[in-house]
């Protein structure tokens, strides 16, 4: 059902919006719409009063309210699939299987289409942002903790010790043994 433009009354430069606005047929009954009909059936007689300007500006705010809700924009849908895609790498890197594949799974997504999102939102792939928490976690361990390097991989999300060797070397530019000697030098001055 299409909004009946003739039975509603307007005056001025706002007669011209919400014509275009109601061409859009985005009302239905079973929308719950039917009820918003009743605030548009007041005649303004086209009078240039203060109170007929109102009227009509109550009528385009409430229209456009109603669009605003059942039509959110396309920008926050995609920033809903982010911050639930960050929001599951944050709690999951530590597991091997938190992988691009099981992140786009989770969100409900393509992977290339989650690959393009994130990366245009973050600056990151979505490998690239798990390895940064993966690596972020591990420099944690590696400067508290004693533990064995091949078991902070492990605890980090990384199968293999030589690949997480690799990334973390990509990320800070040293080893994880360097880069604990290093930290370890600096908590004993």
């Amino acid at each position: 059902m299409t909004l009946p433009v003739d039975v509603i009354f307007f005056s001025g430069p706002q007669s011209e919006l919400f014509s275009h606005l109601a061409s859009f047929a985005f009302f239905s009954e079973s929308s719950g719409f039917s009820s918003l009909f009743q605030y548009f059936d007041v005649c303004d007689d086209n009078s240039d009063t203060v109170y007929a300007a109102c009227r009509t500006n109550g009528k385009v705010l409430i229209l456009l309210s109603y669009y605003i809700q059942y039509y959110p924009s396309r920008k926050s849908t995609e920033t809903d699939y982010i911050m639930q895609a960050r929001d599951y790498i944050e709690r999951n890197f530590r597991d091997v299987s938190c992988t691009v594949k099981s992140v786009a799974d989770k969100v409900q997504i393509d992977r290339t289409y989650l690959y393009r999102l994130f990366k245009e939102e973050t600056g990151f792939s979505v490998i690239e942002y798990i390895n940064n928490c993966r690596i972020g976690r591990a420099c944690t361990m590696l400067n508290n903790t004693n533990v064995q390097i091949k078991d902070v991989a492990l605890s980090v999300g990384f199968s293999d010790q030589l690949y997480f060797s690799k990334v973390f070397r990509k990320l800070k530019g040293i080893t994880p043994t360097e880069y604990r000697k290093k930290h370890a030098n600096k908590k004993d001055a």
